[in-house]
């Protein structure tokens, strides 16, 4: 399958949650808030990356992320309805782990940020004891996940692909390594 590209799909308005792992949770509440706030969700529609892990064998790209109901969802504490999705790689191989034993695939998914509601049954019980809210951003950053209300259709969705491309990877260590200056080149080849 061709490598998607969400710019292509939303208009070059895709984006990633601002989340941390290196920060502490107050932090990434005050960044996520910010970045939420950035913009009116009214009148500027925003796509924002998530992720789902699903049974091997479930027809996504073909069907789409289809809501639970009684017969299909993986937990029992899921409303009906609902497709679930985690904020990063790491969260869905967490949910991927507890429901399919290891056996599921990992799906990068875009959805409009303002469709996103929080997952009130997981941030009930991640939530530290005292911590005012129980809104998207909270479930962002405690529950790591939120869930979206109906189907995810085909075009918002593609597998996950863990390793980055090597024009990532090559850009990357672009960053890391600084130019030497030319007389230190210099002076290593006279010392050869």
């Amino acid at each position: 399958m061709k490598n998607i590209d969400w710019i292509d799909r939303t208009d070059g308005k895709t984006e990633k949650i601002p989340f941390d792992y290196g920060i502490t949770m107050q932090d990434n509440i005050k960044i996520i808030s910010d970045w939420m706030k950035s913009y009116n969700q009214k009148y500027d529609i925003r796509y924002v990356v998530m992720y789902h892990a699903a049974k091997k064998n479930a027809p996504v790209l073909e069907k789409g992320l289809l809501p639970g109901n009684s017969s299909r969802k993986n937990f029992g504490v899921s409303e009906n309805g609902y497709v679930y999705l985690a904020v990063t790689p790491a969260m869905a191989k967490v949910f991927g782990d507890m429901a399919h034993n290891g056996s599921y695939v990992i799906y990068e998914v875009i959805v409009p940020i303002g469709k996103l509601v929080p997952d009130k049954c997981r941030l009930q019980h991640t939530a530290p004891e005292g911590v005012k809210g129980r809104g998207l951003v909270q479930s962002f950053v405690y529950a790591g996940s939120a869930r979206v209300k109906g189907s995810i259709e085909r075009w918002q969705i593609k597998l996950y692909d863990e390793k980055p491309s090597f024009m990532k990877r090559v850009d990357k260590g672009k960053q890391k390594i600084k130019p030497r200056s030319a007389s230190g080149i210099k002076k290593s080849t006279e010392r050869s």
